[in-house]
């Protein structure tokens, strides 16, 4: 355990329970056993069924539902999607494909209480090895709070060991096979702030664009119709009413536009795509549905330019 985080002394259950009623339930809830203090949150240790845990997480009804990388956060407004899970419970997808997720990297989970001013933010998180958070799940004003106390609830507990070599190793082989199969040989490389150009031009133009972002365990996808483009805390910001992205062009290493051929039924389309210093894919921008790739391919022509 770390030196700044503690087991939960009575004078911070008092305090936190006398704050609301939620508090009061939660702390009904949940053992002391898994809730640690860290400054101004408290920290409920939740065990490792992702597929149950995720799956749960529709009760809630609406979130904000978030999946970052060290360049990228993309956050959306909505019901927690229903996943489709492979045989093996390792990966799970969405049937409208805004969710692509692989659990071996998932290695910890936690729901977090955080005081913030005069009220309290509430929000699930999902961690890799490192303590990295790769998936977010909060709480908005229109949550069913009763129902988020329940699942906090019946999902406490500790993870166990890591115990899947084999689950682990069928995962990185899916990504290398990924990799092959979204290669980038058909690609010209753009302007280091092409991204913010087309965010702008597809604000101007009221259109809606496909944005795409993840990490080793989650990919994260939403359309936006960019109503707001500005800086926030040294990133930039582009939103709509119900979904944000947050971006740090200035991590970005390369950007390209890649020429995708004719797959299947989906005609060829063109991606813009935001790569890190380690070669790692941080976000990609795509048309909104195939229907709408002639005014994508205008709105790219207009913004971008190769270098």
């Amino acid at each position: 355990m770390s030196s700044d985080r503690f087991p939960l002394n009575r004078p911070t259950a008092s305090r936190l329970e006398g704050c609301c009623e939620i508090n009061r339930q939660l702390m009904k809830a949940v053992s002391p056993t898994h809730i640690r203090v860290r400054g101004p949150r408290m920290e409920v240790s939740l065990h490792d069924r992702w597929p149950q845990m995720l799956y749960g997480l529709r009760a809630w009804g609406e979130s904000l539902v978030i999946t970052r990388n060290g360049s990228a956060v993309l956050g959306q407004t909505r019901e927690y999607p229903e996943l489709r899970f492979s045989s093996d419970y390792i990966h799970a997808r969405s049937p409208e494909d805004t969710f692509d997720i692989d659990f071996p990297p998932f290695h910890s989970a936690r729901m977090v209480i955080e005081e913030r001013g005069d009220s309290f933010a509430y929000f699930a998180e999902f961690l890799d090895a490192r303590g990295e958070v790769l998936h977010k799940v909060c709480t908005t004003t229109a949550t069913d709070m009763e129902q988020m106390v329940i699942w906090t609830e019946f999902h406490q507990g500790f993870p166990r060991p890591a115990e899947a070599p084999m689950a682990a190793l069928a995962h990185r082989w899916r990504r290398v096979q990924q990799r092959h199969w979204f290669g980038i040989e058909e690609a010209d490389e753009v302007q280091e702030n092409a991204l913010s150009l087309l965010l702008l031009e597809a604000r101007k133009r009221r259109f809606p664009v496909r944005l795409m972002t993840g990490n080793e365990g989650v990919v994260q996808a939403s359309i936006m119709t960019p109503h707001r483009l500005a800086p926030s805390s040294g990133w930039m910001f582009a939103s709509d009413d119900a979904t944000g992205l947050h971006y740090d062009p200035e991590t970005f290493e390369s950007v390209i536009v890649h020429h995708l051929p004719e797959l299947q039924d989906h005609p060829p389309v063109s991606v813009l795509k935001c790569f890190d210093d380690r070669g790692d894919l941080c976000l990609a921008v795509a048309p909104p549905s195939p229907d709408g790739i002639g005014e994508w391919n205008s709105l790219l022509k207009a913004a971008v330019c190769p270098r």
